[in-house]
């Protein structure tokens, strides 16, 4: 398995005109697509904040509900009941069926698949030139946009985790991307956790264990959430489970300043199965090692081959040999994956106990509580964590999680701020910073704001968005924006819109180009004397 990158030269292509061109389909396009990328955002903030809200009552009913200890004899295993707990002791495996892997220990195990994909870099250099374009009232105004634009085309084939379409490259038949992926990433929980809890006695801890209770995890608690603070260990195997004894010379020099080795060894015996595994019969996979890898060649038929030749024929890459296709390199088309883990040695539970005869014989099963709006808390942590501890840190992970689309709208209420001007006739962009900024804060909270009140009702959050979002707006009213030419409305919106996506002048046609200050202000003439006739001034 080869893992150095490749590099090869692409064509230079000049297009003459307006940069993107001024086709009709283009430029529809063009238009779609953004119209879709300013509705993006406020579709990701709805659902986040709907998460958000349904993830804080939900945490809200659990810390204000009865929570059984795990570590105490408990008298009511024939219900349901909210409990917690911590256990050192882990009993547990993890397998991959698929690869006929098993990993004793750990709860989770990632599935990190890897593909070896072209990928196409673009840059693109283009002169200014202008153009007169033409408002409804018959002014005019000279813009400047890009054209005659030199496009280079550069490839480079790596590793990479996700799989890239290579029909829309500028040479797609010399940089094919087969779209194999015989064992996508995944991940998979233990379906056979048990967790040893000790039972100390009722009235006081330190007076002893008096015994241990067995409760099985069940994979529902993994499924859905990762080991919150229990980190991700890369899974090698070796020979007798153990690193190499030699590390090189730059390993020995910078081992103060390297972070810690925490990848897992284990014993290369235990993959003797894996060659009548189905990914190895199917995919003809194997163990490579180099990192944990197990690697599957692509392997092309005659007739995709003749085809992919026939295809460089037409596009004129055939005979475009160049210095990197000399370099060893994986085939486009490969794939290869390696394994992690979390198996933490302690780990804190809070979910349902439910008393089950099956498998287990009688072992009560911990499950996600499912709460009175539907939400499921079922959580796992490593170390030592309280019931308290364990509800705030979700709750915490729950706001950074909604913190990321709210500052993905402060950054979308820039543009659409300036959509708003252009509405009620104002150049947000030609204002000072300060009310820019005023101008883009009033967006922010107003749709903010918006879809707080929506979940949580007025709360004193909600009145302080709606409030900074008013003032927002009374900056953008206030004279100290300048006034559009346009007189506003939905004409000058699209037209602001159709500017961004470059599309043709004709496609957006101003109400006038005239300054606000000229508009409806006749300028002072000159005076003209009237023609008086000679004769007539000698008889005056």
């Amino acid at each position: 398995m080869n893992t150095m990158p490749t590099y090869r030269q692409g064509r230079r292509v000049y297009r003459p005109g307006a940069r993107g061109g001024e086709s009709p389909i283009g430029s529809f396009c063009s238009v779609f697509f953004l119209i879709i990328l300013i509705c993006v955002v406020p579709t990701l903030l709805i659902l986040s904040e709907s998460n958000r809200f349904g993830t804080f009552m939900a945490l809200s009913e659990a810390i204000g509900s009865d929570i059984a200890s795990l570590h105490e004899q408990q008298k009511r295993q024939e219900i349901p009941y909210f409990a917690h707990g911590t256990s050192e002791s882990i009993k547990t495996t993890v397998s991959d069926p698929d690869m006929g892997v098993t990993v004793p220990g750990a709860l989770l195990l990632h599935r990190r698949t890897e593909y070896c994909q072209w990928q196409e870099i673009r840059r693109e250099q283009c002169r200014q030139c202008s153009r007169t374009v033409k408002a409804g009232d018959g002014s005019t105004r000279e813009e400047t946009y890009d054209c005659d634009c030199v496009t280079y085309y550069d490839y480079i084939k790596t590793w990479r985790n996700h799989r890239i379409n290579s029909m829309l490259f500028d040479q797609p038949a010399a940089h094919h991307n087969p779209q194999r992926d015989p064992m996508p990433s995944v991940k998979i929980p233990s379906t056979d956790a048990m967790l040893d809890f000790d039972i100390h006695q009722a009235e006081s801890e330190s007076e002893g264990i008096v015994g241990t209770q067995t409760v099985a995890l069940d994979s529902s608690m993994l499924s859905s959430n990762n080991v919150r603070a229990a980190r991700w260990r890369t899974v090698n195997w070796v020979l007798g489970g153990v690193p190499q004894s030699n590390p090189s010379f730059f390993t020995r020099f910078f081992a103060k300043w390297l972070p810690p080795d925490r990848t897992r060894y284990e014993e290369i015996s235990e993959l003797s199965g894996i060659d009548h595994s189905p990914a190895a019969k199917r995919d003809n996979f194997i163990y490579v090692g180099q990192g944990g890898y197990f690697f599957s060649p692509y392997e092309s038929t005659t007739a995709a081959s003749l085809f992919k030749y026939f295809m460089q024929y037409m596009e004129g890459t055939l005979f475009d040999w160049q210095l990197g296709d000399l370099m060893p390199s994986c085939t486009a088309g490969d794939v290869r994956f390696r394994y992690e883990v979390q198996d933490p040695a302690v780990v804190s539970v809070l979910g349902e106990v439910i008393a089950k005869k099956g498998k287990q014989l009688g072992v009560p099963i911990l499950y996600p509580r499912k709460m009175t709006n539907g939400v499921s808390v079922g959580l796992v942590h490593t170390g030592y964590v309280s019931s308290d501890g364990m509800i705030s840190a979700a709750d915490s992970d729950s706001f950074w999680f909604a913190m990321i689309p709210r500052v993905l709208l402060l950054l979308w209420s820039i543009p659409l701020s300036r959509l708003v001007g252009a509405f009620v006739g104002k150049q947000v962009n030609l204002s000072s910073y300060p009310t820019q900024f005023a101008s883009m804060c009033g967006v922010f909270f107003t749709v903010l704001g918006s879809v707080w009140a929506f979940y949580w009702g007025m709360t004193v959050d909600v009145t302080f968005a709606f409030f900074g979002g008013s003032m927002g707006f009374v900056f953008m009213a206030s004279p100290r924006v300048p006034k559009s030419p346009s007189s506003g409305g939905l004409n000058a919106t699209w037209c602001m819109i159709g500017r961004w996506a470059n599309v043709p002048p004709s496609w957006r046609v101003e109400d006038s180009y005239k300054r606000g200050d000229d508009v409806g202000v006749e300028k002072p003439t000159e005076p003209v004397e009237s023609y008086v006739n000679p004769d007539e001034k000698k008889q005056i």
